[in-house]
């Protein structure tokens, strides 16, 4: 405020100074004033619209109780178990996402136990795990798990480990990484069946990957046979 600009009036320095610092004070005051009454507008709204929204929901549970008790009272199944299904649909979908999570854990630890078993059974028992992950599949049945054992072309060899193990001490290219199975010669150390040492000749190309630890070139190279 410009005092000096009010003409006739005749104030001192000490004055003017103190009628414009009542009247800056005053300014912000009233400033401070209409800004905490915004406030108070703002946290007004914002307790409605949650207050209304409390509303809503509590409306639309009611809502969703009466036509629960509606079709209990009418007996009406179908009505009754669509309630349910919008009531606990959420939780459904979360218990499924569980389940499922829980079917998958338990066929992968089952796999996994598989191939350490089979594994074992190898000279190379981490690299054959490599090989084995692609020949072992485990899925959940009515009873339990069931296993399946595939050959290098796809096609189903076995349903257990000792089948499985039979089958590739008899492979001529599983055989020459296999440690032998018996003391008689037979298996994949022996010399009978399709196994044995003379097998480690048969594909010479496998034998040259296996050897380079060329695993990629191996399976290509065995899928050939």
């Amino acid at each position: 405020m410009d005092l000096s600009a009010i003409e006739g009036l005749d104030l001192s320095d000490e004055q003017k100074a103190a009628i414009e610092a009542q009247a800056k004070a005053d300014t912000e005051a009233e400033v401070l004033g209409l800004k905490s009454k915004n406030d108070e507008l703002i946290a007004e709204k914002r307790a409605a619209a949650e207050a209304r929204t409390q509303a809503e929901a509590k409306a639309l549970a009611a809502e969703e109780e009466k036509n629960l008790e509606a079709a209990r009272k009418a007996n009406d199944l179908a009505a009754l178990e669509e309630t349910l299904k919008g009531q606990h649909k959420t939780a459904l979908d979360a218990a499924l996402a569980e389940a499922e999570g829980l079917k998958g854990q338990i066929t992968n630890n089952k796999r996994d136990a598989i191939i350490n078993e089979v594994a074992a059974q190898f000279n190379a028992p981490e690299s054959a795990k490599l090989v084995l992950r692609n020949m072992i599949n485990v899925t959940l049945t009515d009873t339990g798990t069931a296993t399946e054992f595939k050959g290098f072309d796809g096609a189903t060899v076995a349903t257990d480990s000792k089948t499985f193990l039979t089958w590739a001490a008899q492979n001529n290219e599983l055989a020459s990484m296999m440690k032998p199975i018996d003391s008689t010669g037979g298996g994949a150390g022996g010399n009978n069946g399709k196994g044995g040492a003379g097998a480690k000749q048969v594909n010479q190309a496998a034998e040259t990957a296996k050897s380079k630890g060329d695993l990629n070139g191996f399976l290509a190279a065995s899928i050939k046979l």
